[in-house]
């Protein structure tokens, strides 16, 4: 999978720009200026392997700064022409060079296996550096020349290769970066993070720790404006194409990060039309171990259509092997952590010139608070204080338009199914919240600011009562074709995420799981409970055998999930 725009990444011409400084070759530092990130896992490796070695290595690196090598090494690029003599004489330096350099490797070559293998792959041109040392004539050496050329070529370009290289070193130590370790899985640990482009102007940089474990897939991350988010968010895709390009990271101490085969970025300034592409590609690239970061996707639009199409995308993704890290300012996406194990909401705080990520929760907004400071009229302001705290109070509905389904996932409700609280309504009763669109049950009748508590996946939440009403979706029965119509989308989802559970966790959720999408009219659906050891996933196969709602199951195919996930035919 290719990156899309990753040196695209606000500050990574600037780090180009600054890797072209420390080389010594023309070939090098075009090379720098048109650094790219390797994506194939084994590259990577083998580029950290290269990096680390050469930086043991430095003290033994070959000079290559005399004023004739420059010219010879630009011609290098070219077909075989005949040299000026002094440039020939250089020619033969080079090689004297490259056989010293050759000499000292040689008794290090345990400890530096790559560099060493890179340099045993050279087809050694010694019947040119013997010709190139004799008293022949001048034309006999431009003949001798012509004929091993592609040798003297291949030469250059290793040459050249290793220039790079001790450009990273030297780069990374101005930066004081430190090597990051290949995580096991999808983990990323980057203590004492730093600000990359401060750093290569010699300024303070703002750090923060981020950590982002294996189980967690998607960050809902909030915070105020102006806390950091779109930083972050692009520092985070540098420091992936740092890690695979071969550079160290400006961390504190090591880090850990893993080889992600894809990078996408989509940017809060892109056109709306541009943004729905894009994330369109998500769908297709989820499967192959990407990092999405989404910054403030679809802000300019419909907030109540933004939300349905992000939230879908979201559930979306749930089980698949990628990492997604979303911006936004919608609260109520932060509320799918409540559904999925996997998505975990962070807010970012500023701490002086710092940052700081605090897990499950979410960033107050100030944007009351700068109208204020901005000069905005106080009655104006105290209207907005009043109607602000009415719609927290009652966490209005957003609407957005129906996208129907196929009619096989359209299953119809009684009317009943829909009615509001009733004067007679007791507690435990089975509830439909519009505000969220999900069943619970109800907790308590409502107070005298009229709201009631309802139980929503096994959490306490309170809610106006006018978007509260009363369902017997439980009590639906098969071949019932009167009444409103419930949107699949809005109701269930096709997957149930179980990891990290205790069994007694799990099978709770999947009760209810199973329960919604029966009723939903889903037909099949999978259990994502992972492969481990096996234990929760006997307990989910012994209790499925007993479920009414059940029909038949089976372990997902070789390359979706195989074992670490099981389909389900609903009855």
């Amino acid at each position: 999978m290719k990156a899309l725009g990753s040196w695209f990444f606000p500050g990574w011409e600037t780090l180009c720009q600054a890797l072209a400084a420390e080389t010594n070759t023309p070939t090098g530092r075009i090379r720098a200026q048109h650094l790219t990130p390797a994506f194939v896992p084994k590259e990577v490796e083998q580029l950290h392997r290269l990096s680390q070695e050469a930086e043991r290595a430095l003290d033994l690196w070959p000079t290559l700064t005399g004023k004739a090598l420059q010219p010879l090494l630009s011609n290098l690029e070219k077909p075989a022409q005949p040299l000026p003599l002094l440039q020939l004489q250089a020619c033969r330096e080079l090689l004297q060079t490259l056989r010293e350099y050759k000499q000292a490797l040689q008794p290090r070559q345990k400890h530096l296996p790559a560099l060493w293998q890179r340099l045993q792959s050279l087809s050694w041109p010694e019947d040119l550096e013997r010709g190139l040392a004799n008293n022949g004539s001048l034309d006999q050496k431009q003949r001798l020349l012509s004929q091993r050329w592609r040798q003297v070529q291949a030469v250059g370009q290793m040459l050249s290769e290793w220039d790079l290289l001790s450009a990273k070193i030297k780069l990374g130590r101005k930066y004081h970066g430190q090597w990051a370790a290949f995580s096991q899985a999808q983990e990323m640990h980057l203590p004492g993070w730093k600000e990359l482009l401060p750093l290569l102007k010699a300024q303070a940089s703002p750090r923060g720790d981020l950590h982002w474990p294996n189980h967690t897939h998607t960050w809902i991350l909030s915070g105020q404006h102006g806390s950091g988010k779109t930083a972050l968010i692009q520092n985070l895709g540098l420091a992936v194409c740092l890690h695979q390009s071969g550079l160290a990271l400006p961390t504190q101490t090591p880090g850990r990060l893993p080889v992600f085969t894809g990078l996408q970025w989509v940017r809060e300034d892109l056109p709306l039309r541009t943004q729905l592409q894009a994330l369109q590609q998500v769908f297709k690239r989820a499967q192959n171990h990407p990092l999405l970061l989404l910054d403030n996707p679809l802000a300019g639009s419909n907030p109540g259509e933004s939300y349905a199409l992000l939230r879908a995308l979201l559930q979306e993704l749930v089980g698949s092997p990628c990492k997604v890290l979303i911006s936004t300012h919608n609260s109520l996406l932060g509320r799918l952590s409540q559904d999925y194990p996997g998505i975990v909401k962070m807010a970012l705080e500023k701490q002086g010139p710092n940052w700081q990520l605090k897990t499950d929760q979410w960033a107050p907004s100030e944007l009351l608070n700068q109208a204020q400071r901005a000069g905005w009229p106080s009655q104006v302001l105290q209207q907005a204080e009043k109607r602000y705290q009415e719609l927290k109070g009652s966490s209005p509905k957003t609407t957005a338009p129906k996208i129907r389904p196929p009619k096989a996932k359209m299953p119809v409700v009684a009317p009943s199914a829909l009615a509001g609280l009733s004067p007679g309504v007791k507690t435990g009763a089975w509830v439909y919240v519009e505000t969220v669109k999900a069943y619970g049950e109800l907790l308590s009748l409502p107070d005298p600011k009229g709201e009631v508590a309802v139980l929503l996946d096994g959490k306490k939440w309170t809610f106006s009562a006018r978007y509260v009403r009363l369902s017997s979706h439980r009590k639906e029965k098969k071949g019932d074709t009167t009444g409103v119509q419930i949107l699949v989308h809005s109701v269930a989802s096709q997957f149930c995420d179980l990891h990290n559970l205790r069994v007694h966790e799990a099978l709770s959720r999947l009760d209810k799981f199973l329960d919604t999408a029966v009723h939903a009219g889903l037909r099949q659906v999978s259990v994502i409970h992972g492969k481990g050891e096996g234990v929760l996933r006997q307990a989910v196969h012994t209790h499925l055998k007993d479920s009414p709602y059940v029909q038949g199951f089976r372990l997902e195919d070789y390359g979706r999930g195989d074992t670490g996930v099981t389909v389900v035919e609903l009855n």
